[in-house]
This record gives structure tokens, C-alpha cells and sequence, in this order.
């Protein structure tokens, strides 16, 4: 819980009138400015706890013998102390400064998006994953609205698929792969299927990540990705695009139709991590969904080509660096210190 006991029912009763409720160091400026509270609003508030979490005390704790009127301008014009001061990494660091933006506009849009950023700082630290622990289904018929469907099926606006989809944030910097980067840029911009082939462990989903992170702006709908690495059966496949790009099962329509009926309209990057376990599958929808959606774009990991047409494929080959002392490392390799 991170309401500090000040949570109402939207619509219910007031208990004051232009009088500011709850912690100020949890609150988002613009309320304490006189702005109604807002989703925004509860982001900031997230964020605020978060930072308090990690460092043990609130980004504006009021200090000894603060008049609370100068707490209240700390709040509203000065920036958000630097976490990784603290020993946060820089990624974590930087996701929780957004949520705490002074702008509201410049926040996660939703407490799911806000979710999903940090979903993603789990991913890329290596740890597990946690579930949502509400849907936006859930949400809308809490206030008495029907969800936005297709064909009974709900479909997620495209403005929550523009920020960062679901790319996980890098832990470490990105060497050793600038050719590559490079081509497979050049490659992506030409052909509407680039698939990234190589052995396992060779860098080829790291790439794809700094790819489509590089390029997600040039996509009105923004990047998401698909792991497929512990899909086994083919026929798991659109749930498994289907959930990533959105798309949720309301009706007895088939979720394929939706699926191709909801990208149908997309302009979007899809990255598809892994195929190779499903390749077949991955070939056979791929080709129907670049045919009936002009605006998609894919890019593709996996140890052997989908092998469609209008395909580009670029090798990952192994790449060899050099660590302190001089002695080589093989990037990809069995073994290898990194």
C-alpha cells in the first residue's frame, strides 16, 4: 500500500477544499500547486516511495526546523536527488527520477506502465519477474467502464505502446558490437524482417535489445517484445504475441483474428527473441502479419533464419576483445569471464 491513508472513491465525498492531505514528501507537486490528483499524480507517489525504499529516507524529507511552505518549493522546483549517489544503478536510478518528473507529462502514463518499467529493471538484474497484481481490465470495470475491445477482446491504446514496451534496461555498457549495430540498422530500415543469427550465447538477444532501443522512437506505437525462449509448441505462439502486444481474450473470436485485426493498424516494432524452438510457427505467422499490417516492422533472434521472403539476415559471429593484461576474450564463447 503507498496511499498513506488518503485513498478516496473517485466521485465520493470531499473532506476539505483546497487543503493539501497526506505526506508532502510523497506528493506530486502539481497537487501541492492545487491540481486535482491524477494517475500522474499516483506515479509520483510510487516513485517517491521507491526512492524512500532504496535509500531509507523521502527524496524531500522535510528538514529539522523546515517551515513546511519551503518543503513545499524544495518539492516544486528542485530536482529529484541523484540516486545513484546512493549506489543505485544507473537504470534503476533513472526509472524512478521519471516516475518523480516535475512534469507530469514526462511520467510513465499509468501505474501499469510504471509496472511494466520496473518488470523490466527485474529482467535485465536477473531477478524474478512479479506478476502484476492488477490488470487494466480490472481497473475499468472497478469504474463501472466497459473495457476498449476488439471484438470483445481488450486492446491496450496505442499510446501505452509507445514508451518503452517491454525492453528490458541495460545493466552494463555495450561494446564490442558497433558493425553490427551499424548493419543491422541499415538492414531493418530496408527490409520489414531482420532476423540476428548465431550460436547460443553469442550476444544475439543483447543486440537485439540495443536495436530496437535505439530505433523505438521512428515507431509511432513504440517496440515490444516477444520471448519465446520457453515456448516448446508452435501453437503457443500468437498467445504469446497476443499478451505482449496487448491484446486479451474477452470472446469466443479466435485471438489470432484479433491479434492480426489489432496490428492490422500498428505502426510497430516486434521483436521476437529466441525462435528457433518454434521457427515454423514464427515463419508462418510472421508472413501473414507483414502482409496485412503495412506499419509492422520484426526483428528476430534465433540460431537459424525464419525463412520467409523479404527477409534480411545478419551473422553474429563470435568477437574477440581484449581485457586488462592482454590477453583475448571470445565474446560467445564457452566459459568466458566477463
Amino acid at each position: 500500500m503507498a496511499d498513506f491513508g488518503i485513498a478516496h472513491i473517485s466521485g465520493g465525498f470531499e473532506t476539505a477544499t483546497g487543503a493539501v492531505t497526506g505526506s508532502p514528501a510523497y506528493t506530486a507537486p502539481e497537487v501541492l500547486g492545487g491540481d486535482p490528483p491524477s494517475p500522474a499524480a499516483d506515479v509520483y507517489g510510487l516513485g517517491a516511495t521507491l526512492f524512500s525504499a532504496l535509500t531509507g529516507h523521502a527524496a524531500f524529507e522535510r528538514r529539522s526546523g523546515e517551515q513546511v511552505v519551503a518543503q513545499f518549493l524544495r518539492i516544486t522546483t528542485q530536482a529529484v536527488p541523484d540516486l545513484r549517489e546512493h549506489g543505485i544503478p544507473e537504470d534503476v536510478s533513472a526509472v524512478i527520477a521519471r516516475a518523480m518528473s516535475r512534469e507530469p507529462g514526462a511520467r510513465p502514463a499509468t501505474a501499469a506502465d510504471f509496472g511494466e518499467e520496473l518488470r523490466g529493471l527485474q529482467r535485465a538484474h536477473g531477478f524474478p519477474v512479479d506478476e502484476m497484481a492488477l490488470r487494466a481490465e480490472a481497473d475499468a470495470r472497478g469504474n463501472g467502464e466497459q473495457p476498449t475491445s476488439l471484438g470483445g477482446r481488450l486492446s491496450q491504446p496505442s499510446s501505452t505502446l509507445g514508451a518503452t514496451g517491454t525492453l528490458p534496461l541495460e545493466l552494463t555498457s555495450f561494446v564490442g558490437r558497433r558493425h553490427e549495430l551499424t548493419e543491422a540498422k541499415n538492414l531493418l530500415a530496408g527490409s520489414r524482417l531482420v532476423t540476428l543469427t548465431g550460436i547460443g550465447g553469442v550476444g544475439k538477444t543483447r543486440l537485439a535489445m540495443r536495436i530496437a532501443a535505439s530505433v523505438q522512437r521512428e515507431y509511432a506505437d513504440g517496440v515490444r517484445l516477444v520471448e519465446l525462449g520457453e515456448l516448446r509448441e508452435g501453437s503457443s505462439l500468437v498467445d504469446a504475441v497476443a499478451a505482449a502486444v496487448g491484446v486479451r481474450d474477452y470472446s469466443a473470436r479466435p485471438l489470432r483474428e484479433v491479434l492480426i485485426e489489432h496490428l492490422a493498424v500498428q505502426e510497430l516494432l516486434l521483436v521476437l527473441d529466441n525462435c528457433e524452438q518454434v521457427v515454423d510457427a514464427v515463419a508462418e505467422l510472421a508472413a501473414h502479419l507483414l502482409r496485412v499490417s503495412p506499419r509492422l516492422r520484426m526483428l528476430a533472434t534465433s540460431r537459424e533464419p525464419v525463412g520467409i521472403g523479404g527477409e534480411a539476415v545478419l551473422r553474429v559471429p563470435r568477437w574477440l576483445s581484449r581485457i586488462p593484461g592482454g590477453r583475448p576474450r571470445c565474446g560467445g564463447c564457452p566459459n568466458t569471464m566477463r
